[in-house]
This record gives C-alpha cells, structure tokens and sequence, in this order.
C-alpha cells in the first residue's frame, strides 16, 4: 500500500510538472488524469 502511495505522489507531482512546461492540452490532461484515478483507486482501497 506505501508502494502505490509513493508512486500516486510521484505521478501527480509529475502531473504539476507537466502543466507547467507542457505546450499542448493532450500532454496536460494525461498526466492529470492518471493522478486523479490514483487518487480515486487508493481512496477506494482505503
């Protein structure tokens, strides 16, 4: 469980990382998008 955590906090904060350099809206919402169903997995595990 501390696993996935660690990897969910590393792909939102990818996500943040890449709404600020990222020039198209497609590279923006993919990262985004994978964080928030991360989110949504671990709180439906826990």
């Amino acid at each position: 469980m501390l696993l996935s955590q660690f990897k969910c906090a590393t792909a939102y904060l990818s996500a943040i990382s890449y709404q600020r350099t990222a020039i198209s809206a497609r590279v923006r919402v993919q990262p985004m998008a994978l964080a928030v169903g991360c989110a949504r997995k671990l709180t439906a595990d826990g």
